[in-house]
């Protein structure tokens, strides 16, 4: 009862002050959301990781580099114009981009949309060696587990594969 009555007043505040988003937690849309101000002019940025969140509608979130608390909750129009510009839906090949941000003054409210010039891939060099090298780690340590298990293995049957060993040389001669 109390969130019908929570959600009622937010959105009659909502028609009353379109401007401010509707959220259940104004906190979090001030200080961890990508605002109008925050990007001013205009803004080249760089795309860290794209998220879900929701409950009942996944929406993708954009993660910046050049913002590290602030997200950018995509719509519909965002994920068009990304995946147009960057030539891919999938969210992990928007990671390392680096797309342009303008304000469009729309009424009554403004809106952060995705610029037309075309992105720029933005990779680290040390990302990709630091892969290899975590690789490379895992692989020994594998490595290491199955001759230790081996090792086990042959200490525990030593009798019985001494006597199979006697066995098979006998014919041999030895």
């Amino acid at each position: 009862m109390k969130n019908n009555v929570l959600i009622s007043i937010l959105a009659i505040a909502h028609l009353i002050y379109p401007c401010e988003p509707m959220s259940l937690s104004p906190i979090v849309d001030q200080r961890y959301r990508l605002a109008p101000t925050d990007v001013g002019n205009g803004r080249r940025v760089t795309i860290c990781n794209v998220s879900l969140q929701g409950v009942e509608a996944s929406r993708p979130v954009l993660h910046l580099a050049e913002f590290p608390t602030k997200r950018l909750v995509l719509e519909r129009t965002h994920c068009q114009a990304l995946t147009r510009l960057v030539g891919s839906a999938l969210f992990t090949d928007w990671v390392g981009y680096q797309i342009d941000l303008h304000v469009m003054m729309d009424e009554p409210c403004p809106l952060i949309v995705i610029g037309s010039s075309p992105p720029q891939r933005h990779r680290r060099a040390g990302r990709k060696l630091g892969n290899v090298r975590g690789r490379g780690l895992s692989i020994v340590l594998i490595v290491i587990v199955i001759l230790a298990f081996v090792a086990v293995y042959l200490l525990e049957n030593s009798d019985t594969l001494w006597r199979l060993l006697q066995n098979f040389a006998r014919p041999l001669g030895f």
